[in-house]
């Protein structure tokens, strides 16, 4: 049995919402979206934020990471 693909309507919510969210960050919000995106999509919790950066989610360097945080606060 083939695995069945979502339609494009099907993942249009989930579009909006995440077009919505990443709205809310202000500053360095392509950063601020991709750490989210990496602690929603982690196991465990990482022994520190730099070990976010190294999930496949964090298209960004390492060194985006903390100004974001910086500048978000």
């Amino acid at each position: 049995m083939a695995a069945l693909s979502p339609r494009p309507d099907d993942l249009f919510p989930l579009h909006e919402f995440r077009e919505r969210l990443h709205d809310c960050f202000e500053l360095r919000a392509d950063a601020l979206f991709e750490l989210m995106e990496a602690i929603l999509s982690a196991e465990a919790a990482p022994p520190s934020p730099v070990h976010l950066s190294l999930r496949l989610v964090h298209r960004r360097g390492r060194g985006s990471l903390y100004p974001a945080l910086k500048k978000s606060a």
